[in-house]
C-alpha cells in the first residue's frame, strides 16, 4: 500500500469531512425548515447534526435535536453565539436565541431563531428563495412578518384580522424579521397566546413536558390576604386617608397618543383600595398606602391575571412634611397562585420631600396645600404631590426608559 508523505498527510488532516458546497446546502436546507416554524426545524437539526455541531452544542431526543441555550426563561441567558458563524444565502448567522415568557392572561410567548448580519430589508431579500410561503411575508415599517392564526384545525394567514393581544383563547404563529442593533436582524419564529401542551408537543419537541405551562388557576383580588406584618409596617398616621371616596380622571401625556384613565379610591381603614379603569373591559385593582406604596394588585377583565402580593416590606417614614426629609421603602412581592419559575418582584423607592404649593394648582377644587415628592425607583423617577387635606398622593409626572409622561387631572370628586 502506498504510504502518505508528511505533506500529503497534513493535507488529508486539513480537508473538511463535508465539502464546503455540501455544508452550505445543509445549512440552507435546515434554515428553510426553520422558516416553517414547526417541528421540522428540529428534525433537520437531528438529520444534519454532523454539520451543525461545528457551530453549536446540540441536545438530542429520539427524533429531534436543538441548539442548547443556558436558560430560555432568562434575558441574559437565552442567547448563544454560534461558533464559526455559518452563512445561508450570503447572510451570516451570528447567534441563536430561544425565549419563553409567561404573560399571564395575555398569553404565552415563545421566540426562537437567529441573529443575522444585515438589515431586515437585505436579509429578507437574500433569504426569500429559502422561505416557506415567501409571498405571505409582509413589510411592516422596518420589519417583515408572516402571521398565521390557528383555526378550524389548520394555520391560516391572519393579516388584517389581528392587531390585538392574543390572550389565552387565540393562538398565533409569526415568522418575523426585525431590526436588532446597528446593522443586524432578529430572524425569529414565535408562538403567541393560547400555547398549551398539545401545541408544544407538535411544534417544539425541544421543550420538556415538565416545562409545559400549567392551566391557569383563578384567584380573585379579595381571595389573597396581605400579611399582617406588611400592613403593620406601613401603618403611619401621617399618610392616613381623610376621605371616604375619591374619584378622579387624568390624562397621561407622552410621545404616544394621550390616554385618559379614571381612578376610584376608597378608604379602607389606614389603607386605600384603588381601581384604575382603562376601558369597558379592562381595569386594575390595587391595595395602597396613601396611593403611593402598593401592597397588592390584579388586572381584571379579558386580560386579567394573577394577584401580585407584597409579602415583605420595610419602610422609614418622616416625622413631618418638612422640606428635605426622606421617605423610603423596600418591598418584595410574588404572584398568587405561585408558579414553579416565579421570582421575587423587588421594589425600592426613595422619596425626598420638597416645597409646598397650593393643591388647587393640580385641580381647582382641591383644598389646602400639596407637598412635592421627588421619588426614585431606580429604573423610574416620578414627581408626586401629597394632598395634605386628603392624605393621598397624586402623580404629576414620571420618567423611565420609555420616556417621560405628564399627568393632568381633568375631573375630581370627593366624598368625605
Amino acid at each position: 500500500m502506498k504510504k502518505l508523505t508528511p505533506t500529503l498527510l497534513c493535507a488529508a488532516i486539513l480537508l473538511p469531512s463535508t465539502p464546503v458546497g455540501a455544508t452550505e446546502s445543509v445549512i440552507a436546507e435546515t434554515f428553510s425548515a426553520f422558516s416553517r416554524c414547526d417541528a421540522g426545524f428540529f428534525e433537520k437539526l437531528q438529520a444534519n447534526a454532523s454539520v451543525w455541531e461545528a457551530h453549536a452544542v446540540l441536545n438530542r431526543s429520539t427524533n429531534a435535536s436543538w441548539i442548547a441555550v443556558p436558560d430560555r426563561y432568562e434575558d441574559k441567558k437565552n442567547t448563544i453565539a454560534l461558533k464559526d458563524p455559518p452563512a445561508v444565502a450570503g447572510v451570516t448567522l451570528s447567534s441563536y436565541f430561544d425565549e419563553f415568557t409567561d404573560m399571564e392572561r395575555m398569553g404565552q410567548y415563545l421566540f426562537w431563531g437567529f441573529i443575522a448580519d444585515g438589515s431586515p430589508d437585505h436579509v429578507a431579500k437574500q433569504l426569500a428563495p429559502l422561505l416557506d410561503h415567501p409571498e405571505s411575508l409582509r413589510k411592516l415599517g422596518p420589519m417583515h412578518a408572516r402571521a398565521e392564526i390557528w383555526e378550524d384545525g389548520k394555520w391560516t394567514t391572519s393579516f388584517g384580522r389581528s392587531g390585538t393581544v392574543p390572550g389565552t383563547r387565540k393562538l398565533e404563529r409569526v415568522f418575523l424579521l426585525e431590526p436588532h442593533g446597528a446593522n443586524q436582524t432578529r430572524v425569529s419564529c414565535s408562538l403567541q397566546g393560547a400555547v398549551d401542551a398539545t401545541v408544544l408537543g407538535a411544534i417544539r419537541p425541544d421543550i420538556p413536558v415538565a416545562e409545559y405551562p400549567a392551566p391557569e388557576q383563578e384567584l380573585g383580588f379579595a381571595d389573597v390576604t396581605v400579611p399582617a406584618a406588611v400592613v403593620e409596617a406601613v401603618s403611619n398616621p401621617l399618610l392616613a386617608p381623610k376621605f371616604s371616596r375619591l374619584t378622579y380622571t387624568y390624562t397621561s401625556i407622552n410621545d404616544q397618543k394621550p390616554s385618559s384613565i379614571t381612578v376610584e379610591l376608597v378608604a379602607q381603614g389606614d389603607l386605600i383600595h384603588r381601581t384604575e379603569i382603562y376601558s369597558r373591559n379592562f381595569s386594575v385593582q390595587r391595595l395602597m398606602k396613601a396611593n403611593l406604596i402598593q401592597l397588592k394588585s390584579k388586572m381584571e377583565g379579558s386580560l386579567g391575571g394573577r394577584v401580585l402580593l407584597t409579602d415583605t416590606i420595610s419602610a422609614n417614614f418622616p416625622a413631618n412634611w418638612n422640606e428635605g426629609q426622606v421617605l423610603r421603602f423596600n418591598s418584595s412581592g410574588r404572584y398568587a397562585p405561585i408558579k414553579a419559575r416565579d421570582k421575587a418582584m423587588d421594589t425600592s423607592a426613595t422619596c425626598t420631600i420638597g416645597t409646598r404649593f397650593p393643591a388647587s394648582e393640580i385641580f381647582a377644587s382641591l383644598p389646602g396645600d400639596a407637598i412635592r415628592l421627588s421619588c426614585d425607583y431606580g429604573d423610574r423617577q416620578s414627581t408626586d404631590a401629597f394632598i395634605e387635606d386628603l392624605g393621598v398622593t397624586l402623580t404629576l409626572d414620571s420618567t423611565s426608559g420609555r420616556g417621560r409622561s405628564v399627568d393632568r387631572v381633568t375631573a375630581l370628586e370627593i366624598v368625605r
